[in-house]
């Protein structure tokens, strides 16, 4: 039986809009101390495509219809036609930009009067989320921390910029930091540096006569999985495109600010993995799945032969192939305790769609032969004998 979702907002799209214009007009005058407090970005995103789903005080699951205001990556705020209690759990079904929807556990952190019936509610979610997913950026940088303490930045970064301003105003930007920072002028000199293992890439879109798409595809194919950001002047949406196809992270735009530079820092150090895990080995949950060593250690060797298959099929522009291997290890992953590759793979299909596109996949498809590679049996711990 499909889910009735109640109206309880009861007022025109038109006077809404009006309502929460005022509204946030006044929050905003009212909480611009708060905002250097906060971590996680807040984005605009105003929609009536969300549906909030709690259990009321008679135990009945009830489902009502609200308006989106903002989303960050840890939360929600939404217009409610009725008080709900701080503390209430909930779920928010809300549409990806793919039109799929996704069900987020949520808990109720604040509820304030607007007008008449209508109250302003702010969720927590129980997981963190990629606005990406739901919000189309563009030509903005997707950087979900908003402040950060510059001193508390500590790695290697390596910028690659043929312009010595720029390479001068990047180590301005970024002076009062423990980072140790590499520059390289062009693409083979930056190339050459990942062997001294830079934790995060900067790179530069207009390169001479060679450009930072043709270093990201480079460095990929190198195995380089960490993050690498282009940075550039350029405000065609094909750079962009081109940029994340091959394994960029996101584009930030020239001219940026200290901040803009310092929380894109900081997430890529800091904050930017996933549910798989971006780095290092990628462990089996052998006491969820149930096999033993031998069998899952078998199918790691699988992993690995998938890994090379793909990257094969992909050279060789053979979408289907590629869909066809994915389909195996969506299959399969997770029964032998990798959950986050079927959840990788599965975002991978997704991508491709019905006639197995590869044109927008390479990121996609490298994070998978990553994982794959990644795929590891945990350490076997001996027991401790009993004194």
């Amino acid at each position: 039986m499909a889910k009735r979702v109640v109206d309880n907002l009861r007022i025109s799209e038109k006077d809404l809009h009006a309502i929460i214009a005022r509204y946030e007009h006044s929050v905003g005058d009212s909480t611009k101390g708060l905002a250097s407090l906060r971590r996680s970005r807040r984005w605009d995103w105003h929609t009536l495509e969300i549906v909030v789903s709690r259990f009321n005080e008679f135990g009945e699951k009830t489902h009502f219809a609200a308006y989106a205001r903002n989303i960050s990556q840890d939360g929600l705020a939404f217009i409610h036609g009725a008080y709900i209690h701080a503390g209430i759990t909930c779920t928010i079904t809300i549409r990806s930009l793919k039109g799929n929807p996704v069900k987020i556990d949520a808990v109720v952190r604040r509820c304030s009067h607007i007008k008449g019936h209508l109250h302003d509610v702010g969720i927590q979610f129980e997981r963190q989320i990629d606005p990406a997913a739901f919000i189309d950026f563009g030509d903005k940088a997707a950087v979900n921390i908003e402040n950060v303490d510059v001193t508390d930045l500590t790695g290697t970064v390596l910028y690659i910029e043929d312009n010595l301003a720029d390479q001068k105003l990047f180590g301005h930007h970024l002076r009062n930091s423990s980072l140790d920072i590499l520059y390289a002028s062009e693409i083979d000199t930056g190339l050459s540096m990942l062997s001294e293992d830079p934790d995060l890439i900067f790179v530069d879109f207009r390169l001479g006569d060679r450009d930072g798409v043709e270093f990201i595809k480079k460095a990929r194919e190198q195995a380089f999985e960490k993050t690498i950001i282009l940075v550039t002047a350029e405000t065609d949406a094909d750079v962009r495109m081109s940029a994340m196809a091959a394994g960029a992270k996101c584009i930030v735009r020239k001219p940026y600010t200290a901040n803009l530079l310092q929380c894109a820092v900081a997430e890529a150090l800091t904050g930017g993995t996933d549910s798989s895990g971006e780095y290092g080995p990628l462990y089996s949950d052998l006491e969820a799945c149930g096999m033993d060593r031998e069998m899952v250690e078998e199918y790691v060797h699988l992993l690995r032969k998938h890994a090379k298959a793909i990257i094969d099929a992909n050279e060789s522009g053979d979408g289907a192939q590629v869909y066809e291997l994915t389909q195996q290890i969506r299959g399969s992953a997770a029964s032998y305790g990798f959950p986050p590759i079927t959840e990788i793979a599965t975002k991978l299909m997704e991508q491709m769609g019905a006639d197995h596109n590869l044109k927008w996949a390479y990121a996609s498809i490298l994070k998978l032969v990553s994982a794959c590679r990644r795929a590891s049996l945990p350490p076997d711990v001996p027991k401790t004998e009993a004194a």
